[in-house]
């Protein structure tokens, strides 16, 4: 119940916008790769099939690669 009494303590501070959900941080942002950035991720994926994507990831943004999440990748 510890929702409940969130809401409710919020409510007693900040009236009922404070209730009103948030807008999500991600709005208005393309969650589909472009044909590009798919064709390069997939000729990553296969010369290195034994590391995962998650790893090829993270090495990926060391490097200053701009991609959308990983989650997307995935899909």
């Amino acid at each position: 119940m510890r929702t409940l009494e969130d809401w409710w303590y919020a409510y007693k501070k900040n009236g009922f916008a404070a209730l009103v959900p948030a807008v999500r941080s991600d709005a208005g942002q393309n969650r589909v790769l472009d044909p590009d950035t798919a064709a390069w991720i997939i000729e990553q994926i296969t010369q290195n099939p034994h590391i995962p994507v998650k790893v090829l990831y993270s090495h990926w943004r060391e490097q200053g690669q701009r991609l959308p999440s990983v989650s997307v990748i995935y899909r």
